[in-house]
Parts: C-alpha cells; structure tokens; sequence
C-alpha cells in the first residue's frame, strides 16, 4: 500500500445522505467506521459480461454467470426496506 500512495492520488469523497458512488470495479477504496447512530447502508454490484468466465472454475462454481430474477419496486419499498426508514 505504501507504494501506492507513493504513485496514486488519495482523494476524499465526501458524501450526503442518498448520495451515489459509481466506480470502477478495480478501484482501491476503504471507508472510515460510521460513527453516528444511523445505519450505512451499502450495496455492491458487479457488471460482467455472460461469456467471461473465470479461467479457472475449481473450488469458484460461486464466480459462474447465473441470470437475474427480475423483482417488481414494492419488493423494496414494502418488505425490505421500511425497518431502514
């Protein structure tokens, strides 16, 4: 890591409430701890193409491309989401 920094800029992204971070997927990041009383939530996705699989599928079955199921927007709104609120 030292020898990152030494090379990379460190750039601080400062962020409000509902706001959204789009990165690039090898991008180095860490987050300090949530030091107040509300939850951080986070949710991570990976796009990739269906014919790029790994090289080596041995003991990474869990890395195999599977379809999405597609849920409706009350799955999130009326279920999930609303002990967040």
């Amino acid at each position: 890591m030292e020898v990152i920094l030494k090379k990379l800029e460190l750039v601080y992204c400062e962020m409000q409430p509902g706001d959204i971070l789009i990165m690039h997927g090898n991008k180095l990041h860490y987050s300090e701890n949530n030091q107040t009383d509300h939850a951080r939530i986070l949710v991570v996705s990976h796009y990739n193409s269906a014919d790029n699989e790994p090289y080596d599928l041995e003991g990474a079955e869990i890395l195999r491309y599977r379809p999405l199921n597609k849920l409706p927007d009350s799955w999130l709104q009326d279920k999930n989401m609303i002990q967040y609120s």
